[in-house]
Formats: structure tokens, sequence, C-alpha cells
């Protein structure tokens, strides 16, 4: 599976999602009930590469940085999905949800 990053994960390495955020959101091109799944893969490394963005995205993108969990959750900046912080949280002591975790809608 290919990322906007340009991180390439073979399917069967996924596994199942551990959570999903979904609802309505008007995007002005298209409008409609999406959803977001989220996987939970570590890597030893890996250099973001953009251009597989769409142009939409490119231009919302601000940058890109890694996180600790702990800057993460202090911090003011809004992260998302909501709910990510607690959620990384449990998968990093290995606590991987049975079943995947409806996070909250963001738009």
């Amino acid at each position: 599976m290919g990322e906007e990053i340009g991180l390439d994960v073979p399917a069967e390495r996924l596994g199942d999602p551990v959570a999903y955020t979904g609802g309505f959101a008007d995007l002005g091109q298209s409008a409609g009930h999406f959803r977001d799944d989220f996987f939970f893969v570590r890597v030893d490394g890996h250099t973001v590469d953009t251009s597989r963005m769409e142009a939409l995205e490119r231009s919302y993108h601000l940058g890109e940085r890694w996180w600790s969990l702990d800057e993460l959750a202090g911090s003011d900046e809004i992260v998302y999905p909501y709910g990510l912080v607690p959620l990384l949280g449990d998968l990093l002591e290995g606590r991987r949800p049975a079943t995947a975790v409806a996070l909250p809608w963001h738009h």
C-alpha cells in the first residue's frame, strides 16, 4: 500500500485497522460521507516524500516532522485524528485494540 508520504508497506503487513473516523464533509470539489482507516506499522526509518500528494493536499501541507508521544500530548497544535494520543500510547505499550476504535470526526 502506498501512502501520500511515500511510504510503501505490503498490504499483508498492515493487518487490521486499529482505528477509524468518518462523517460528512464538504471539500469543495466533493461532498459526502468519508471514512479514514488507521493502521499501526513500525518502521526503522522513513524519509518523507510528498510527491504523491494531490494538489489539494499539497495546498494544506505545511511541512512534517517526527513527534514523540510526550510532544504530541503536550502540544497546543491541533492533532488529527482526534483521539490519536491515547490510542498511540496504548499501541506503543503493546495494547492493540481487539477491534478498530472509533475516533471523533474532525470536519
